[in-house]
């Protein structure tokens, strides 16, 4: 079967065809004739723009690349189809539509209406003022910082209840010595004077100045700053707390006096001492002289409850007439007699003076009368 398939005469009519066939395509080649319409090209969408090439600008003098044949692309030959165009490596910018404001009403297109000036000022403010707190967030937040201002400032659980009272001095061996109530932020005045009420200044203040400050020139340590260094001397002394539970003494030394004072320091109190008027007794060089019919100063323990207006509860009030502003008490059988003036008549036993020239007089009994002199005037005092 093969080889009649290949026979020669098979083969002798197969090269005719052939021969005829290459004969045909060479006369069309050489006339020419019409070639087939080619294929309709394919359009590009209309949101697409321009197509930029990626390759390179040609070069300034360089022979611009010659058109290819109509109908037909590089590297086919004329009469066939070119294929549609290969966008490989080239990039299509499709452009954004903008929509613009219109400046006509007869223009085509949305319009786009812009509010006035005024309405965009108006609710820029409007949108500030709705971010502002009201007045009554403002007092809450006002009440919140009293508050944590007020908790820092104290440094104690209860606030100490302030008060004033008078001391009387014992300076006989065996006594203990007086306790002064601080307490840190609040200042503490110490007043001396003698039993007549005359001032008696400070020399000398020792104390531990790491946990109490008296605003005094310091020394290292427990130094201690005398009056008159370059300071006017004085008879009041201000102690102040450094710290919240501060405890010590100080020791103050009186102009002519050779026993120092010697007084404990706490904090902490129920109640804290501002002023402290505190009797020494003796003379002070420095008192002006003055007519007494006592001999000699003394004290009584009595004396301070009655001159800081808080007599003890025995006591028992009577009724002053003919000297204004005077008190009187009878207790433990002895007349008590708050006045601002001398008492000249009859002589009194004991008798106490604050610096403010408020006296207290004992007397012994209970007389009926007593003569003071005040304003230059002599008074007589009848008590009932």
């Amino acid at each position: 079967m093969m080889k009649a398939a290949f026979s020669p005469s098979h083969v002798a009519a197969a090269a005719a065809a052939l021969l005829l066939h290459s004969i045909a395509a060479a006369q069309v080649i050489q006339t020419g004739p019409t070639a087939p319409p080619p294929p309709p090209q394919l359009q590009a969408p209309a949101a697409v723009g321009a197509v930029r090439s990626m390759a390179p600008a040609p070069q300034e003098g360089a022979a611009a690349p010659a058109p290819a044949a109509s109908g037909s692309a590089p590297g086919h030959p004329v009469g066939e189809a070119a294929p549609p165009p290969n966008r490989l490596g080239q990039q299509v910018n499709t452009p954004v539509p903008v929509v613009m404001p219109s400046v006509s009403s007869n223009a085509d297109g949305p319009t786009v209406v812009y509010p006035p000036a005024d309405a965009i000022v108006e609710k820029a403010v409007r949108q500030i003022e709705d971010m502002q707190l009201t007045p009554q967030q403002y007092e809450r937040l006002k009440g919140i910082f009293m508050e944590r201002q007020q908790q820092r400032a104290m440094p104690y659980v209860n606030p100490p209840k302030p008060v004033t009272r008078t001391l009387l001095v014992n300076l006989d061996p065996g006594v203990s010595p007086p306790t002064l109530r601080l307490s840190r932020g609040q200042q503490t005045s110490l007043v001396f004077s003698d039993v007549s009420g005359q001032p008696w200044f400070i020399e000398k203040v020792s104390m531990n100045r790491q946990l109490f400050s008296d605003g005094r020139a310091t020394g290292v340590g427990q130094g201690g700053g005398a009056a008159g260094q370059g300071e006017p001397p004085t008879n009041v002394l201000s102690i102040e707390a450094l710290t919240p539970a501060a405890y010590g003494n100080v020791t103050v030394t009186l102009r002519g006096q050779s026993t120092p004072l010697i007084f404990v320091l706490t904090t902490g109190q129920a109640e804290v001492d501002m002023r402290v008027d505190a009797k020494v007794p003796g003379k002070n060089p420095d008192a002006e002289a003055e007519v007494t019919l006592q001999a000699a100063p003394s004290l009584d323990n009595a004396l301070p409850y009655f001159l800081d207006g808080v007599p003890p509860p025995s006591a028992k009030r009577l009724r002053v007439t003919g000297l204004e502003g005077a008190e009187a008490w009878v207790y433990d059988k002895n007349l008590y007699v708050k006045a601002r003036a001398n008492a000249q008549y009859p002589a009194y036993f004991s008798a106490a003076r604050s610096t403010s020239g408020i006296s207290v007089y004992r007397y012994v009994g209970v007389p009926k009368a007593a003569t003071f002199t005040m304003g230059g005037r002599a008074l007589t005092a009848f008590f009932e």
